[in-house]
């Protein structure tokens, strides 16, 4: 970089919301659709503390907080600091072209910037008797997952989307009182004006109440939405009622009831050509409870905590996730969860490691959690090479483990003694909780910045999500950051 780049980057704005995190420059080149230096162009990155990982909690995967921007210099040449082993977000908004955004970027990469002729997106959405329709839009890179657009029809159901990045694109819609239409799928070309106009199913009219089991009584604000995401999620009144107008989108088999403190409910719908009703008798759940402090023992704020269990009934799998974010005083309650299966804490704030600890046994009904000691994390750094000992760029690889202490809230518990009967005790949790997600640079190289002292492996991956190499065994120490971590993929 030049002397007036390197004193650019110097002044880049770091916000605070990741002021503890250990940082690596990553540093880049935004260039125009002919290839010369873009000069004075806004470089965004943007963090969501759920990305990287395997959790289910959407909400927290899409949460994004901007914590860095930067500005390119005489040549183009842009450079910022992000959290080393955290993927982020990295945006370029400069018009006329099309908005550049690329997901899981990571320290240590030279990124090369092209800013492109835009396309348009646009059309509008009418329900089945022909009136416009109110509804969500999201546009993604069918391959990168890369997003390129999102925003929602206007009164007159219009929508139009000048920016949009070309490439292979998906597009959903979400109706306000329709069902969802099948994703679609459109080559998009750059300055092509692709003109999307949606007639929708007319669906059925779902309706019914939520009520508590014991006492009959309503429950008031209780989400009902199509399928375990809760799509298209309407919201109980006061006297407990909802009314979903549209029921019936593609690829949902199944309507999910969410209410504070119960546990959640599901029910399996007929293919109807007629208005359904359903009753949720929802039941008291079990609650989690404890307290987030730092070394010091003093409480920590905006920790994310997770109950998260998993169970499986012949071919079905049962997942249950209850998660929130603590407030000043650290301390957090989470309530609904199944007593019949068995939970764990996850315990993630960008900057201290991640923990994950088998729950004890309730008692009134409560999993006490106690005090939780926030530490700082150790940085596992690697490198992988093909079978040719060139470094392999851009490949997924994936850490697995957990902190050594997991079972100390529980040491008799069934997690501790190994139950994994069908994949019901640790084996399904792993999937989703036991893992961090990330990819190799230009250079073979990778890291994970939120590790724990334990016993972890790691994967690399092809681009079908075969396993293409793996690591021994290796042991993170509490006060020191592992060696190097060499790894050699077979192809």
């Amino acid at each position: 970089m030049r002397l007036s780049d390197c004193l650019l980057a110097l002044l880049t704005i770091q916000l605070p919301c990741l002021a503890q995190v250990m940082r690596d420059p990553l540093i880049g080149t935004v260039t125009d659709p002919a290839g010369q230096p873009c000069i004075g162009v806004m470089v965004e990155a943007w963090r969501a503390g759920g990305r990287g990982t395997g959790f289910l909690d959407l909400d927290y995967k899409n949460d994004f907080r901007r914590i860095a921007v930067a500005k390119t210099g005489r040549d183009g040449r842009f450079a910022m600091h992000l959290p080393v082993g955290l993927p982020c977000r990295i945006i370029v908004d400069h018009k006329p072209h099309a908005v550049f955004l690329r997901e899981d970027c990571l320290p240590g990469e030279d990124i090369n910037i092209q800013l492109v002729e835009p396309a348009i997106v646009k059309g509008v959405v009418k329900l089945a008797d022909g009136t416009p329709a109110k509804a969500k839009l999201r546009g993604w890179h069918r391959d990168l997952y890369d997003e390129v657009f999102r925003g929602e029809t206007d009164k007159d159901g219009r929508f139009c989307f000048e920016r949009v990045a070309p490439g292979p694109i998906r597009i959903e819609v979400e109706p306000e009182r329709a069902p969802s239409p099948s994703w679609q799928d459109v080559p998009l070309q750059s300055g092509q004006t692709f003109e999307y106009d949606i007639a929708l199913k007319k669906g059925v009219l779902l309706k019914g109440r939520v009520l508590d089991a014991d006492t009959g009584k309503p429950i008031a604000g209780a989400r009902i939405g199509e399928g375990w995401t809760l799509h298209r999620a309407v919201t109980t009144k006061a006297d407990g009622t909802f009314e979903m107008p549209g029921f019936g989108s593609d690829g949902y088999g199944s309507v999910h009831c969410k209410a504070k403190g119960y546990v959640k409910s599901v029910k399996q719908t007929p293919k109807k050509n007629e208005p359904l009703t359903i009753e949720f008798k929802m039941m008291r759940g079990l609650a989690a409870t404890g307290r987030i402090v730092d070394e010091q023992g003093k409480p920590v704020k905006d920790v994310y905590v997770q109950a998260f269990g998993s169970a499986r009934t012949g071919r079905t799998q049962h997942h249950d996730c209850v998660a929130m974010h603590t407030p000043a005083d650290g301390t957090f309650r989470l309530g609904g969860l199944k007593p019949d299966i068995f939970h764990v804490l996850v315990v993630r704030k960008d900057g201290f490691a991640t923990l994950v600890y088998a729950l004890p046994d309730a008692k009134a009904n409560v999993r006490k959690a106690g005090d939780v000691v926030l530490l700082r994390p150790r940085i596992v750094r690697g490198v992988l090479t093909g079978p040719d000992g060139k470094p392999k760029a851009n490949t997924p690889v994936s850490i697995w483990g957990y902190n050594d202490d997991r079972h100390r809230m529980a040491p008799n518990g069934p997690l501790a003694r190994g139950v994994n009967d069908g994949m019901a005790g640790w084996g399904y949790i792993n999937m989703y909780v036991g893992r961090r997600k990330s990819r190799t640079d230009q250079q073979g190289r990778f890291a994970f910045g939120d590790i724990g002292a334990g016993s972890w492996h790691i994967t690399a991956y092809d681009e079908r999500s075969q396993i293409i190499g793996r690591t021994d065994p290796f042991e993170v120490k509490a006060k020191t950051d592992p060696p190097l971590i060499k790894m050699s993929a077979a192809r």
